[in-house]
């Protein structure tokens, strides 16, 4: 998976150890996963709902309901390559050892703008269905995964979705993109919202 293989060659390419606390060699897949999946708008309060659409390490959706009548898009994306800086970042030590004590270190650029409370639903419902269909599926699998064993699916897009909605209920779904048809339906849609937003903070531009 591209994903993958970006990350263990940029986990190949630590320097020698020197660097004072001992940050040298700790960009390996999880480190640079983990301080991805930290990156968040300034903004980051709590909101009603959210959904997280992530492409490591390109780019960042949140689809927010803020209140009863406030609806939004955030896209972020980093304004330089986020392996180079975290490179450049370890040879000239530093990188924090914590990926947290990181963020900081990668510039993004966030830019929010508005969606009405119909397309929010629209695509809320939508979420939904395509996220129950791909669960369903999981019990549908069963025996033949049971005797055929699994997949592996190379050189595909992916995402990692995340879902809140104020402390029901949370679910992270990755989807690679493959054959399976629930898991298309959710590839689409992570897509449609990606145009969606990039069209959106173009719009808004002044």
């Amino acid at each position: 998976m591209l994903l993958l293989q970006g990350s263990l060659l940029f986990a190949q390419q630590r320097v020698s150890p020197g660097c004072p606390g001992g940050s040298n060699g700790v960009t390996t897949y999880w480190y640079a996963h983990t301080l991805w999946q930290r990156l968040a708008p300034p903004d980051n309060v709590p909101s009603l709902i959210v959904i997280t659409i992530s492409r490591e390490p390109d780019v960042k959706i949140l689809l927010r309901a803020k209140g009863l009548n406030k609806f939004e898009i955030v896209r972020g994306t980093p304004s330089e390559s986020f392996y180079e800086v975290l490179e450049r970042a370890e040879k000239s030590c530093h990188l924090p050892v914590n990926p947290a004590e990181a963020v900081s270190l990668i510039p993004m650029t966030w830019k929010t703008s508005p969606i009405s409370t119909s397309e929010f639903a629209r695509l809320h419902r939508e979420f939904i269905d395509a996220a129950s269909n791909y669960v369903v599926d999981s019990q549908r699998r069963y025996d033949q995964v049971l005797q055929s064993g699994g997949v592996v699916v190379l050189h595909a897009s992916e995402y990692l979705l995340q879902y809140d909605n104020g402390g029901y209920e949370h679910l992270e779904i990755t989807v690679k993109g493959s054959s399976n048809s629930a898991e298309s339906s959710l590839l689409r849609w992570s897509e449609r919202v990606m145009a969606l937003s990039k069209s959106n903070t173009e719009a808004s531009r002044p």
